[in-house]
């Protein structure tokens, strides 16, 4: 069975210039090459999108509010991906029995970023 369903992943700042970058320093690619948008960036993951919304210096939501994310990488790619976000002040690399090696990245914003090997 099929969904009409799309993943989309809002996250709201006061900071969009800082946060395209952590997320293009992540490596995850713009939908819209270019300048940067003042309101609105969004990334392509697989068939969802994480999309930057500008918060006008309002309060952002309060805890809860933004989505922690939990993003995959390749085995193959996981190394290389950590070693491209040491600038972003990662966790060290841990292991969860079961579910293999993820670090941990704060975004701009506060979202905690948890980013897992694909085994």
């Amino acid at each position: 069975m099929s969904s009409d369903f799309k993943l989309l992943n809002i996250i709201y700042t006061n900071e969009m210039e800082e946060s395209v970058a952590f997320y293009e320093t992540l490596g995850l690619l713009r939908e819209v090459d270019g300048d940067i948008d003042q309101w609105w960036n969004a990334f392509t993951l697989g068939s969802g999108s994480l999309a930057l919304h500008w918060n006008n210096h309002q309060e952002l939501p309060p805890t809860g509010g933004n989505p922690d994310l939990n993003l995959s990488v390749p085995a193959t790619r996981f190394d290389a991906v950590y070693a491209n976000v040491v600038s972003l002040n990662p966790s060290e690399i841990n292991t969860l029995q079961g579910m293999g090696r993820y670090f941990v990245l704060i975004d701009p914003n506060g979202v905690r970023v948890q980013i897992n090997e694909e085994l």
